[in-house]
């Protein structure tokens, strides 16, 4: 637990701290003094000790209404791949139809998982591991997944705001 100040002059206070061998560290722009900064980094840990730090609201908002209006938008105007996602996201609303972002859970995606492979493909054959960890874990989906899931702790890859040690994400 250390809140430091950073920047030209020291004009930014920061906090760095680990629990359970995850490092959390971030600026805290509104403090003016030490005193602040501490208090702000005392709920900051709070929130991590109960669970709610890094989380996104992700309100009552549809799977398919998010995958319509907010990610397939996205993923044609900034993918070349689109066109896979459109398939992979056909696949998860059809399964998670009617559920809120903050209705589905990583064990609700591995039980759709392990549904998915007892399923046929459509030309009769019995599905491919692969292919259901494709779906379940392309480029893609994965970003959808881990909004859907991730709605929990989805960061956009430029924030360095948090990290887990040295391990990739």
């Amino acid at each position: 637990m250390a809140v430091y100040k950073r920047g030209k002059n020291g004009t930014h206070w920061n906090y760095y701290f680990r629990v359970r061998g995850v490092r959390y560290r971030g600026s805290i722009p509104e403090a003016r003094t030490k005193w602040e900064a501490e208090q702000a980094e005392l709920k900051i840990e709070q929130d991590v000790f109960e669970g709610r730090f890094g989380l996104v609201q992700s309100g009552k908002i549809k799977l398919d209404k998010f995958s319509d209006e907010i990610y397939m938008p996205w993923a044609k105007a900034n993918k070349r791949s689109w066109k896979g996602d459109e398939i992979y996201t056909a696949v998860l609303k059809e399964y998670f139809k009617g559920k809120a972002l903050c209705e589905i859970s990583p064990f609700l995606i591995e039980k759709f998982k392990h549904e998915r492979i007892k399923t046929p493909t459509k030309n009769g054959t019995p599905r491919a591991h692969a292919s259901v960890r494709d779906t379940a874990a392309s480029a893609g989906s994965r970003k959808l997944l881990m909004l859907l899931v991730g709605a929990r702790g989805f960061e956009p890859p430029t924030s360095r705001s948090q990290t887990k040690g040295s391990a990739k994400m």
